[in-house]
């Protein structure tokens, strides 16, 4: 009988704390989207004041401290594709945790993000957790041996560019001008056209894909990583490949390649259609 009598009073004990809990998570959550709202302010407050003394005509500098605040408003705020040109994963704000979070469950929501990222990558076993991280999250990802530079394109809202072109660690700028976005815009469909896809295991047609790798620029041993293939058996597909086609240079087996239409990721961007657009 005590026993019985006990067990109401452990039930009602366990829900006060269930309740309790509750309340403080939602305290902590009201708190945080608070801390939001007045790192935004402060960045507007501090890119107006560094605008009118900075030599920046083209935009306002971020704050490196603000970077990931910036980046996860203009994702809230911006509407159709958004479209990053990456050069390293070691840094930025694409490295920040909630930021990294927030903008994979975007993804998983529907929002359509295309990226380009370095061949050289493929060399480095962080770089390639990076990249399997985001295609499992949904995003759409091309190759080239050289991207132009480091920039975000929102939409047509608005851009988070290098404050020095192809340096990463120079900082960042905040571009809201049109014809500058829209440029922007211009540049990272042109290079990701050029680039090859980058899918998390290789497709069925491994000649047509080993062409791919090599049009963009990636070295024997990254497409041997890439293919889950031996260094050997690569270099023994390229050298069939241009026996094949009576070559003797990989340059004109790249020339060949192109010509018959050999080559994966020419067919310009995916079918899957961005929100708002």
């Amino acid at each position: 009988m005590a026993r019985d009598r006990a067990a109401p009073t452990v039930d009602a004990a366990l829900d006060a704390l269930g309740r309790s809990l509750d309340e403080e998570t939602a305290l902590i959550d009201r708190g945080r989207a608070a801390l939001v709202e007045m790192n935004t302010a402060l960045l507007e407050l501090r890119t107006m004041v560094a605008g009118r003394g900075a030599s920046h005509g083209a935009g306002e500098p971020v704050p490196p401290e603000l970077a990931a605040a910036q980046t996860g408003r203009l994702l809230d705020r911006s509407e159709g594709l958004v479209r990053t040109c990456v050069l390293t994963v070691a840094s930025g704000p694409g490295t920040d945790e909630s930021l990294f979070r927030h903008n994979q469950d975007q993804l998983r929501d529907g929002l359509v993000q295309r990226a380009i990222y370095p061949a050289g990558l493929f060399d480095t076993a962080a770089g390639r957790r990076w990249m399997l991280a985001w295609a499992a999250a949904g995003e759409e990802q091309r190759v080239l041996g050289a991207p132009p530079s480091e920039f975000a394109v929102f939409g047509t809202y608005a851009a988070i560019v290098s404050a020095r072109w192809g340096e990463p660690d120079s900082g960042y700028l905040l571009v809201r001008d049109p014809m500058l976005v829209s440029t922007y815009t211009a540049l990272f469909d042109t290079a990701y056209a050029q680039a090859v896809p980058a899918p998390s295991h290789p497709t069925a047609d491994e000649d047509r894909q080993l062409l791919s790798l090599l049009a963009a620029g990636l070295k024997d041993e990254a497409i041997a990583r890439y293919l889950g293939l031996g260094l050997r058996t690569v270099r023994r597909r390229i050298g069939r490949l241009m026996e094949t086609h009576g070559i003797d240079t990989r340059f004109q087996l790249g020339v060949v390649a192109a010509s018959q239409g050999m080559l994966d990721g020419r067919r310009g961007p995916s079918d899957r259609r961005p929100r708002g657009d």
